[in-house]
């Protein structure tokens, strides 16, 4: 199961900057696995938080979709 959860995360280890507030996507595959929301990772898609929570054997959350804005310096 964490490995599933895993590969369906962006992958782009934000250091937690992304909203998670997880270190790695292995850490937040971990969270979501122990019991923490299916929607923890905000850069997720609507489907893409279905297939966490199919992968995860829990039910889906219905989610708002977000842009992102980065500010380069």
């Amino acid at each position: 199961m964490l490995q599933k959860i895993l590969s369906l995360l962006p992958g782009g280890d934000c250091n937690g900057y992304g909203g998670c507030g997880k270190a790695t996507c292995q850490a937040c595959a971990e969270a979501i696995a122990a019991g923490e929301s299916v929607a923890l990772c905000p850069a997720c898609s609507q489907e893409t938080v279905d297939a966490i929570a199919e992968a995860a054997n829990r039910t889906s959350v219905e989610i708002e979709e977000q842009i992102a804005f980065i500010a380069c310096g």
